[in-house]
């Protein structure tokens, strides 16, 4: 689990994921994991998720707002067509990870896959 901060913000990077899988109709396709961030407040217990998926030439956004609880190391949510559910890991919540799943219609259908983060700037801290 995470010791998790109060305050303060927190930028990740994508450092790695799963090959993600578009399914329609009972049919699945595999698509490339392009990039990915999440932007945290500790404060106000927010974080922002923006994934870049492809499939052949068709890009595909997952974006969505989630919430997490005070010294909840898990958070969720949803926007849109886009859902995530994940968690935070390490001293002052270092790294994250994810699922995601994001209903683009058409051919694809439904986009799902996992994504993990590592925080590369911000000021995450305790506040006494």
């Amino acid at each position: 689990t995470a010791n998790m901060p109060d305050a303060g913000t927190g930028n990740y990077a994508l450092v790695g994921g799963t090959t993600p899988t578009a399914t329609y109709n009972g049919v699945s396709q595999l698509g490339q994991l392009v990039n990915g961030n999440l932007t945290v407040n500790f404060y106000s217990r927010s974080v922002g998720v923006n994934i870049n998926t492809k499939f052949g030439t068709t890009n595909v956004n997952t974006s969505s707002s989630a919430y997490f609880s005070s010294g909840s190391s898990s958070f969720r949510g949803c926007s849109g067509n886009s859902q995530v559910n994940g968690i935070f890991t390490g001293t002052l919540a270092y790294r994250a990870g994810l699922v995601y799943s994001t209903y683009v219609g058409g051919t694809l259908g439904n986009v799902t896959g996992a994504a993990a983060f590592q925080r590369t700037s911000g000021n995450p801290y305790f506040n006494d």
